[in-house]
């Protein structure tokens, strides 16, 4: 930093005591002096009158009492505008705001912190409507102006270029929401975007003049996010904390969730800082054995079913990895070898669900193998309930059985995270 404009500032920091004294409304600027080292000019209109402080080059800078006395009379008539207040001050941090909320919801036995917290701050609008999109050239097929859009609002609707996905379904829901805080409302559209993950695709638009100007150029990829309905756990939701509109977007997995604000119009990040909050898992084993969808199941053998909660009392916290890899097995059956064996073998898992553990069963002298699973994208309805499955065989040529468990989750903390944003997969 020039070392000139270094010293306007350390002399501006000192005048904090006299602007506290200059007036009322001065205090919350002088409390934030410091942030003025990045350099920032400063412009508003009150009254018919404009000021402008441009730190570079202002008098009012220079170290002497004189000139301090000179900007805090400026600074206070600055302060009587509330536009002025509102850009001088920063704000506190929103994730910090949203990380101490959390912690005191768990606090409380909140079973759900983050779905309440997110509630407080829902960002008010309008409900969404629909629109039909044309099968065969994608183009919207408008109809009649609802009530809650504005005669201009709809006309900029009607001659934007607005970019989204082609919905599979071939609806959009739309909706208008000041999302950059200039007092004009922006768009935005949700698609249906279908696919193996039961995608769905948003996109935003910026309120330009007389249109809507999308936020993406490339017609391939125009998302602002993606929600995958089948193969991940997420939610998004619109929030405003002190006084701007954010993202709060969820994204989860057997032991934790990840959550991270987004500006709409922001520049493009590959990892943002977010919060991560961990759980913890009670599994209990039932007395059903499960036969498929269309078979009324059957009762688990007594000792087995000790025998397995014995073997799902091992996982404690220990969060899904995949590979199942964390806990001793079993001794290789007689005739088996390391090179040939394919035991336990449950199968390569799958995308709809994240495999918490494979396990040994002790049960008398024999050493069997079982398998807990949880199933993703499946926290919508019951916070706390996760829907697990446990597999369970005796030996290699032994056929599979699905036993049911019941599990409950805890949270237990909140902290700071770093983390690369989610891609559909």
């Amino acid at each position: 930093m020039d070392e000139t404009l270094a010293k306007r500032i350390d002399a501006l920091e000192r005048a904090a005591p006299l602007i506290h004294r200059a007036a009322p409304e001065a205090r919350q600027i002088g409390a934030r002096l410091t942030p003025l080292r990045h350099g920032i000019a400063w412009q508003t209109r009150h009254t018919g009158v404009c000021l402008v402080f441009h730190m570079l080059d202002m008098p009012a800078f220079a170290p002497s009492r004189h000139a301090l006395r000179r900007f805090v009379r400026c600074l206070a008539l600055f302060a009587c505008s509330a536009f002025a207040a509102r850009a001088f001050a920063a704000g506190p941090d929103p994730l910090e705001t949203l990380r101490k909320e959390i912690a005191q919801a768990i606090a409380k036995g909140d079973l759900a912190p983050i779905r309440h917290v997110i509630a407080m701050h829902a960002a008010a609008g309008p409900a969404p409507f629909e629109v039909e999109v044309a099968e065969d050239d994608g183009k919207i097929l408008w109809p009649a102006r609802p009530s809650s859009v504005t005669p201009d609002e709809w006309a900029a609707l009607k001659r934007s270029k607005l970019v989204y996905g082609f919905p599979e379904n071939h609806h959009l829901s739309l909706q208008l929401m000041d999302l950059d805080e200039d007092g004009k409302r922006d768009l935005i559209i949700e698609s249906y975007l279908g696919g193996t993950g039961l995608f769905s695709g948003v996109s935003v638009h910026r309120r330009v003049g007389n249109q809507f100007v999308g936020q993406k150029k490339d017609p391939d990829d125009n998302s602002f996010y993606t929600i995958n309905g089948r193969g991940s756990d997420q939610e998004a939701d619109w929030i405003r904390l002190g006084g701007r509109v954010y993202l709060a977007y969820r994204n989860g997995d057997y032991g934790y969730d990840e959550l991270f604000l987004m500006r709409a119009f922001g520049a493009p990040l590959n990892e943002v800082d977010g919060l991560v909050v961990e759980y913890r898992y009670r599994h209990r084993v039932s007395d059903k054995v499960l036969h498929g969808e269309y078979s009324p199941p059957t009762p688990l053998d007594p000792e087995l079913r000790r025998a397995l909660q014995t073997a799902l009392d091992q996982i404690g916290d220990t969060p899904a990895q995949d590979n199942g890899g964390k806990f001793p097995q079993c001794p290789l059956p007689e005739g088996m070898t390391e090179d040939d064996s394919n035991w336990p073998w449950f199968g390569p898992g799958h995308y709809t669900f994240g495999i918490v553990a494979d396990l040994p069963v002790q049960v008398g002298t024999q050493c069997h193998a079982a398998r807990l699973i949880a199933y993703r994208s499946s926290y919508l309805t019951d916070r706390d309930q996760v829907p697990t499955s446990l597999s369970y065989m005796r030996s290699p040529d032994d056929t599979e059985q699905e036993i049911e468990v019941q599990t409950k989750r805890t949270p237990v903390r909140v902290r700071r995270g770093h983390f690369p944003l989610p891609t559909p997969d």
